[in-house]
């Protein structure tokens, strides 16, 4: 799709391929400019991202996630995290080796090989659009791993309660299979092909150019944009909570630092007064002590609160969410139903119109 060009230009040095390169389908849907120097810098960019650095990196992920899945599926999966952390490592290694293949085709592509089945430019198409689905996946899972972290600081006694395993896996399932129907959706309407785009469609404004690209672009995007900002809001209250912690933490020491410097300054002082002040101070220091648990008690509980509250909020806007996007893909579907139902009842009444 880059390089519709072969090897033997390249080792000619021949360009003037570049001067028709606007003829290529690929060139006519982007807005660049008509200049000589401009194709060239592009050619040797795109063969040096996609021949040389691309394919490392891909390669680098499908090993990456290969020792990942080996590592956590020793693990015990009954554990929560853990099953997390190996559904994780599963979606990198599929992204990595996705996007292994389109590199390949890419170098295919820039060597002359064609295919009789299918076209190049289309299978680095359908390779796009499954690139899409484990992306999703570990978007989603990492937002599932931030928010168990977070209760887990924030309220550790009850979240074992709260986000179990199956919940936690029912979680990234839900979300998958909503992906899932938008991908199975956009495959059978067989809309994802490069070459049948306008001329007009360019890189940065792509223009909507069917039902089922739009729909499946609004869960895609949606979901990343979700997904991201339920790890910020996790990792912010995290970090609130850390904070709050230790400095209870710090006061608790220096109180008790202070009282003990206290009580052995007015032990040494006079023999006669030691067991007044003794007892004195440890009243007091007592009702320090149980003053202060009592408020860290009604903070941590508060806090806790507070977060179970943003949780409850952030999963109603997650499950409406997707509530909306089935919803949508439904009526889509019935719209499609009703408008093939309507141009099979117009043939029927124009054949009949015509031979009766």
């Amino acid at each position: 799709m880059f390089l519709q060009t072969n090897a033997s230009l390249w080792e000619k040095n021949d360009t003037s391929f570049i001067v028709n390169v606007s003829n290529n389908a690929y060139f006519e849907r982007c807005f660049v400019p008509n200049s000589l120097s401009y194709h060239v810098a592009l050619r040797y960019y795109c063969l040096v991202t996609r021949i040389g650095i691309s394919p490392l990196l891909a390669m680098w992920s499908v090993i990456a996630g290969t020792v990942n899945i080996a590592v956590f599926s020793r693990m015990d999966l009954k554990e929560g995290i853990n099953q997390n952390f190996l559904v994780l490592s599963v979606a990198d290694g599929l992204q990595g080796l996705t996007h292994l293949s389109i590199d390949i085709c890419y170098l295919l592509d820039f060597c002359g090989v064609r295919f009789k089945l299918i076209s190049i430019d289309k299978l680095i198409g359908y390779l796009i659009l499954l690139f899409n689905f484990p992306q999703s996946v570990s978007v989603i899972t990492t937002a599932v791993i931030a928010v168990v972290r977070c209760c887990c600081v924030t309220m550790p006694f009850t979240v074992q309660k709260i986000l179990t395993v199956r919940r936690q896996l029912a979680a990234i399932l839900l979300s998958c299979g909503v992906i899932t129907v938008s991908l199975f959706y956009l495959t059978v309407q067989a809309v994802f092909d490069i070459e049948t785009l306008p001329e007009n469609y360019t890189i940065w404004a792509p223009q909507v150019t069917s039902t089922a690209l739009f729909i499946y672009d609004m869960v895609r995007l949606g979901y990343i944009f979700t997904s991201f900002t339920i790890i910020l809001i996790s990792m912010s209250i995290l970090v609130w909570s850390l904070k709050k912690s230790f400095r209870y933490g710090s006061s608790g020491s220096n109180s008790s630092s202070s009282s003990s410097r206290n009580s052995s300054s007015s032990s040494s002082s006079s023999s006669s007064s030691s067991s007044s002040r003794s007892s004195s101070s440890s009243s007091s220091n007592s009702n320090k002590c149980s003053s202060s648990s009592s408020s860290s008690n009604s903070s941590s509980s508060s806090s806790s609160v507070v977060v179970v509250v943003v949780a409850v909020v952030v999963v109603v806007v997650v499950v409406v969410v997707e509530v909306v996007v089935v919803v949508v893909v439904v009526v889509v579907v019935v719209v499609v139903v009703v408008e093939v139902v309507v141009v099979v009842a117009a043939a029927a009444a124009v054949a009949v119109f015509v031979f009766l």
